[in-house]
Order: C-alpha cells, then structure tokens, then sequence
C-alpha cells in the first residue's frame, strides 16, 4: 500500500518542507501573535485583538493581490481570529475572553467538517501548501478517502477541544461568586473543580477513541489495562485533592462528594456527545 501511495505522491525535501511549513505558520500565526503583543501593550487586551485581526487581514490581501491566491491555513487563521476579535470586543466579558480559545476550537471543527465530505477535503489542501506535498492530479480514490478520514479526525479533534474548554471554564465560573454562573466558593476551590473536571474529560475522552464509528460500549470492559489506567489515574487524583503536602504543592481543596458529582456530569458530556456523533455516522452510512 505505501508502495502504491509513493507512486502517486511526491514528498517535500526536508529544507523544502520546512521552508514551506515555516513560511504558512509565520503569516498566519507568527503575524497576528506579534500584532497582538504590540496593540496590546500599546492599548490594551481589545486593541491587542483588533490589531491582530488587522494584520491577518492585511496579510490574506497582500497575498490575494500579490500571488492570487489565499493559502487554506491564512484563511482559516482570519476567519477564526475575527470571530474571536467580535467576541471579545462586543461582550467585553473576561469569561468570553477566555471562550474565544474553545470558540476557535468549534470554527475549527465546523471548517473541517464541512470539507470533509467533499471532493476537496481540507487537509488535502493544507498538506499541498503548509508541507508541498504534491498530490496526483488525477483523482485517485484510496488517496480521496485518506484524505478524507483525516479531515474528519481532525475536526473530531477540534470538537472535543472545544467541549472539554467549554465545560471547564463553566465549572470554573460556577465555583466562583458573580461571573455569567452564580457561585460562592474562594479561588482555590475553583481550580480544584476545574482541574478536576478537566481531568474527568480526559478520562471520559479515552472511551471515544477506541473507535470512530463504533460505540463506547461495544466491549468495554475487554481492555484491562484501559481500566487499570483510569483507576491510575483516579488515585493520583484523590490523592492530590486530599493529602497535605499535596494540597500545599498544588494549591488544591478538598471536595465533596456532590462536588465529584458535578465534575463527572459535565466531563461526562464528552462522551455523550461522541456516541450522539458516531450514531448519525453509522445512520448515515446505512442510508
């Protein structure tokens, strides 16, 4: 198969692919962060964010006038950052200053998805530009579906990035008084419920990679070294909740039994939306 694959695909020389790699993430990364530190210690966190968006945008049509064209990775890099940049700006919030991070996670996902079933899947796209990989000019359908399942994966990825941010900074907010949740607890106790649900999503994420199509529960409990892993990992956490010098190291409280309950609800959410996703595939696949 790799055989097959080689004659169809030309792969970059080394100087090649980093000169092209570097190049992408330069304009659309290295430009807007750089933007942004100089707005914001000129301005603020908001003149920060619109100076980033301004030299995104620049830069897509500097290339459009120059070159043509617009690289996949540039676009995606001003459509997301201009999201972000309307958040913040219109809410003013710290909470959905932090959201903007998830948000960009979920545009991702949807940029991702949208392509995937298509004849041009994105990843195709960005493996010509960011790595030169030079792809068959003609359509060659194993190639199609790789390309596709990577796009896929990919905007899999993003969403559960996005779900995890998401339910984290709710429980932080929460456990905090004022902020979008009313909560009464102090700030320690805040990161503790954090940390912990974040690592419950973790957790609750191993589940949905065992496989992309398939449910969660088909087999479960055949891994024993799954298990043995997340009971692992469930110790150290207890452990680091509850023991002093642990507490003083990591600056954690200890929490209450319905506290647990409200880290599992929410990194639970994971899971099921997961199973919800693979569901409509395997609906979708029979129809």
């Amino acid at each position: 198969m790799l055989f097959a694959m080689a004659e169809h695909l030309e792969l970059p020389r080394p100087w090649r692919l980093m000169l092209t790699a570097g190049w992408n993430l330069a304009e659309s990364l290295g430009l807007p962060v750089a933007g942004y530190a100089i707005g914001a210690k000129l301005g603020g966190r908001d003149a920060g964010m619109l100076a980033a968006t301004g030299v995104v945008w620049l830069t897509v049509i500097g290339r459009k006038v120059i070159t043509r064209s617009v690289p996949g990775l540039l676009t995606i890099s001003a459509l997301v950052l201009t999201l972000q940049t309307a958040v913040v700006i219109v809410t003013g919030s710290m909470l959905f200053f932090l959201l903007q991070f998830p948000l960009a996670n979920l545009g991702l996902c949807v940029l991702f998805a949208r392509t995937a079933p298509t004849r041009k899947p994105l990843v195709a796209q960005l493996a010509a530009e960011v790595v030169a990989l030079r792809q068959p000019s003609a359509h060659h359908p194993g190639l199609h579906r790789f390309f596709q399942g990577a796009t896929w994966l990919w905007a899999g990825i993003f969403f559960v990035g996005f779900v995890m941010a998401v339910g984290t900074l709710l429980v932080l907010d929460a456990s905090l008084p004022g902020g979008l949740i009313e909560g009464s607890g102090t700030i320690r106790y805040a990161q503790t419920m954090a940390f912990t649900t974040l690592m419950l999503f973790q957790l609750f994420n191993l589940f949905n990679a065992r496989s992309d199509v398939q449910t969660a529960f088909r087999g479960l409990l055949i891994n024993g070294w799954l298990w043995g892993a997340i009971a692992l990992s469930v110790a150290l956490q207890v452990a680091v909740l509850y023991t002093p010098f642990l507490q003083r190291a990591f600056s954690t409280a200890a929490l209450t039994p319905s506290d647990w309950l409200r880290c599992v609800a929410v990194a639970s959410c994971v899971l099921w939306f997961r199973e919800a996703e693979k569901l409509i595939r395997r609906f979708a696949r029979r129809v």
